[in-house]
């Protein structure tokens, strides 16, 4: 039992979602022949490694093991959306006033998947975020790299082993999270 409880784990920080995001957002740029990397790493800092790095700030501050990340009390969690949401805003804006419609359009659906999962969260039920942005980033690779990246919808069914396997999630929050990113990461086929 705890080896499959170790199990779980290791899965579920591999498949952290700003680890996620973080891959999803360097892999899916490398291939365009116009990508500015300053853009992208300063979406990259702002969007998702300032949130990470508070997220981390409240893991330690409450003491907990690497591989007890999730049990992070509502109040924490809805902070680090909130912040989230606040930079990808940010960003949005900045890349808007700078004309960078391309990484304005990344910035926009970043912030659309941070409010949705935040408002779902706050109003109907608790959402996977594993397995949000994970279905979100695998439908952006798919677009922006390549179709046969649709293997990667294997993780999927691994995201639900592990995080029910942890007693984080029911089957609905799990399916509910999925259907999000798949229909926000749908969003940028359109850019």
């Amino acid at each position: 039992m705890k080896l499959k409880i170790f199990i779980a784990s290791i899965i579920s920080v591999l498949l952290n979602p700003f680890l996620v995001l973080t891959l999803t957002l360097i892999f899916g740029n490398l291939t365009r022949s116009d990508t500015l990397f300053g853009p992208a790493l300063f979406l990259l800092i702002l969007v998702v490694l300032l949130p990470f790095v508070i997220y981390t700030y409240f893991i330690s501050r409450d003491k907990k093991s690497f591989f007890k990340f999730h049990n992070l009390t509502r109040v924490r969690r809805d902070l680090v959306y909130l912040f989230g949401i606040f930079t990808s805003f940010l960003t949005t804006i900045l890349f808007l006033h700078l004309g960078l419609v391309y990484w304005f359009n990344n910035s926009l659906v970043l912030f659309i998947l941070g409010s949705s999962m935040y408002l779902i969260n706050k109003y109907l039920d608790k959402i996977s975020v594993h397995s949000s942005v994970l279905s979100f980033c695998i439908i952006y690779l798919i677009d922006k790299v390549s179709i046969y990246l649709i293997f990667l919808m294997l993780l999927i069914p691994l995201v639900y082993w592990s995080r029910r396997t942890l007693h984080q999630h029911t089957l609905l929050q799990l399916f509910m999270g999925t259907i999000v990113g798949l229909l926000i990461g749908l969003l940028t086929w359109s850019f």
